[in-house]
């Protein structure tokens, strides 16, 4: 946008240089495959049944496969949609195919490793005791946070110490 003055469309879930490598539907839900070179291109095709698309010439290369993006999503994904995301990962998982299903955010906030890592922590206040916050995955988990303050709890303070508000 800076450069050109042109503001960027959105490029969907896909890597703008590689493909197969972006969400993908499956009967019952989607999954990200990552199938970001030719080695795990042609495990992916075996995969789901069609070794063929690794040697056609419009998907040969990771530049013919990028050219060709939606006709080899829509190659890919019509053979997905006859499963579902969990056989589709224990299949690609055995292949060493990397890939995951795609969750909301109710199944993510109930994952089991968010739990494991306690990554939502209790965080009460007086208006809203059931408070509930995400911690950030980095750093020192076990760190007890504050809750966040209320609205226009240090107003006073701020202002003061931009010089705008009375004596302290």
């Amino acid at each position: 946008t800076l450069a050109t003055g042109v503001a960027p469309q959105p490029q969907g879930s896909g890597a703008p240089s590689t493909a197969p490598y972006e969400i993908f539907r499956a009967s019952d839900g989607e999954l990200m495959i990552a199938a970001g070179n030719d080695r795990l291109f042609a495990i992916l095709c075996a995969e789901i049944g069609r070794p063929e698309l690794a040697t056609l010439p419009n998907y040969q290369t990771m530049s013919d496969r990028v050219a060709n993006r939606r006709a080899l999503h829509d190659a890919i994904e019509s053979r997905l949609l006859e499963d579902s995301v969990e056989q589709w990962l224990r299949r690609l998982a055995a292949a060493g195919v990397p890939a995951g299903a795609v969750q909301d955010l109710k199944q993510a906030a109930e994952h089991p490793v968010v739990a494991e890592r306690n990554l939502i922590y209790p965080s009460p206040m007086e208006d809203a005791p059931d408070l509930r916050l995400l911690r950030l995955p980095l750093g020192d988990l076990a760190c007890h946070r504050l809750p966040p303050p209320k609205l226009g709890e240090h107003t006073e303070e701020v202002l003061r110490n931009l010089g705008i508000g009375g004596p302290g």
